[in-house]
């Protein structure tokens, strides 16, 4: 019964979130998106995920539906299928790692409860005490005090841990039971450029960039930046993330940072936790970061790849490839990238007609 209670709760605190927000559109407008929406095949809840009732949102024909999405996809089908291995984590490292691309540092990982060192020793972990010694190393061998552990197949951010010689004794338990069910990577902590730590210093703060490769070569189809947000050590918006357009010239933040519906879409001007303004932010090293993903692409044989990168004092540094990347959060932070004639342009090119 608490279960219910609470998802009710959830729910009305949406409906009223949504009445009582001063950007909301007519209700009249509201209706007719609704039934727009409806003669393409989509529900109420498209809608309200991509806070479409807002004003700013603009034209609902703008944003990327299900059935816009599918066609995407099937572009990205059409290259071989090992894309799908960059879900996996640890592949994704053996695969790139050839490349000389910049990663970060791998120090092992572990499969059925032991732990396998970067020259293949195998060591069984059968406590939490193995797994702290373990781990201490890691960290005395780390120039940047830290290590960060997380599994090697799972994706939005979740079972994530950011661990210090000060934090191990506390987190050493929840880890072990962690990696006890999971196999994880162990990577040194990235040790973030100090323009992207002010937005948030609590996570690696990462863009997300689409990037396609057509008749005009390899650039980027569309840029988000992701931070954390309330002491939380991820930055993906399904942990409560915030993402913020970027400019794809520039390099420049755009004015709004968003969270996702499920965190209650709420929509910030300036960062809640650092008082940062979105607005004209610029995010470091801007040009690196195109010139690293365009050549990371280039080691792919697909149409298009969504890449997760991390920017250090050193430069950009690849944290990993999503074999299907989350589109809606670009689409919000964008006002719908449907609109974009360059993104539309390149899938017409490769058989997918978004008009």
């Amino acid at each position: 019964m608490p279960r219910i209670i609470e998802r009710v709760t959830h729910k009305l605190n949406r409906v009223r979130s949504i009445a009582e927000d001063p950007d909301r559109k007519e209700v009249s407008q509201i209706a007719r998106d609704l039934r727009t929406l409806r003669s393409v095949g989509e529900s109420p809840r498209f809608y309200l995920e991509r806070m479409l009732y807002r004003s700013q949102a603009g034209s609902v024909d703008g944003y990327i539906t299900g059935r816009d999405a599918k066609g995407m996809y099937s572009v990205k089908e059409k290259g071989p299928g090992w894309l799908r291995n960059f879900d996996d984590k640890l592949l994704f490292d053996q695969l790139m790692r050839p490349s000389g691309l910049p990663l970060p540092d791998f120090l092992g990982s572990t499969r059925m409860g032991a732990f396998t060192s970067p020259s293949g020793e195998v060591r069984p972990l059968s406590g939490p005490d193995d797994l702290v010694r373990e781990v201490s190393q890691l960290i005395d061998a780390s120039d940047t005090g830290a290590v960060f552990a997380k599994p090697i197949v799972a994706n939005k951010g979740s079972g994530a841990f950011r661990v210090t010689a000060e934090t191990l004794a506390a987190k050493s338990d929840a880890l072990f039971r962690a990696i006890s069910s999971n196999d994880y990577l162990f990577q040194k902590s990235v040790r973030q450029h100090e323009g992207m730590s002010a937005l948030y210093p609590d996570s690696l703060n990462t863009l997300r960039v689409l990037i396609g490769k057509g008749h005009d070569g390899v650039r980027p189809l569309s840029i988000i930046a992701r931070m954390g947000s309330d002491g939380r050590p991820v930055d993906n918006a399904h942990a409560g993330g915030i993402f913020v357009g970027v400019d794809m010239e520039t390099g420049r933040l755009k004015r709004h940072g968003h969270q996702l519906y499920f965190f209650g879409g709420r929509q910030f001007v300036e960062h809640p936790d650092t008082g940062v303004v979105f607005e004209g932010y610029q995010v470091p090293r801007f040009e690196e970061v195109i010139d690293v993903v365009q050549r990371a692409h280039e080691w792919l044989p697909h149409p298009y790849s969504g890449w997760d990168i991390g920017v250090t004092p050193d430069g950009p540094v690849i944290i990993e490839c999503n074999s299907a990347p989350y589109l809606l959060m670009m689409d919000v932070a964008h006002g719908g990238i449907k609109r974009d004639p360059a993104l539309r342009a390149f899938f017409r090119s490769h058989g997918e007609d978004l008009d």
